[in-house]
């Protein structure tokens, strides 16, 4: 009998840490704790990657999404994404509408107070922020991302590429 529940554990224990993987930033040394809400992940899709964006949520322990593309109605960007997301998955986010569009002040567990704010980095070159003194880079689950330098309204939705939603402070 010991001998079974050993086994039962083993074996759950093996199946529980297969949905996290831990990675960590460049030069910071922060580790990412990455649990995928979905059963496509950006290792499992195979050739598939193309028709895929992924998202990510959260400060060190992440969140993540592979949105089959075909699947949204994009008219306002990678917020068309969050919202199939809410629709689909149960993303909890709030915004405020702005003349740019979408300005999100929360996001998962995520909520701009004081003087924090989400922050979007992205992995699609013309969506980042051009090189300066407010460029921020970070790499998580093999991936680089860089600041944005476009909302969340405005920024593409390109097969194999991502966003990743944070809380920073200034």
């Amino acid at each position: 009998m010991k001998k079974l529940t050993a086994i039962l554990l083993t074996v759950l224990l093996c199946l529980s840490l297969g949905a996290c993987k831990y990675v960590s930033t460049g030069n910071s040394g922060t580790t990412y704790k990455v649990t995928w809400a979905t059963e496509v992940t950006s290792e499992n899709v195979g050739d598939n990657a193309d028709a895929y964006f992924y998202v990510y949520v959260g400060k060190t322990d992440l969140t993540a999404y592979a949105v089959e593309i075909s699947a949204v109605e994009v008219t306002e960007g990678a917020f068309s994404v969050l919202k199939y997301l809410k629709e689909t998955e149960g993303l909890t986010f709030e915004y405020a509408e702005s003349t740019y569009g979408a300005y999100i002040t929360a996001v998962g567990d995520c909520k701009a107070e004081g003087n924090a704010y989400v922050a979007i980095y992205t992995t699609y070159d013309d969506d980042k922020n051009v090189p300066g003194p407010y460029t921020a880079e970070m790499t998580v689950d093999k991936k680089t991302f860089v600041t944005s330098g476009i909302g969340a309204s405005s920024m593409h939705v390109v097969g194999g590429e991502s966003i990743l939603l944070t809380i920073e402070t200034y």
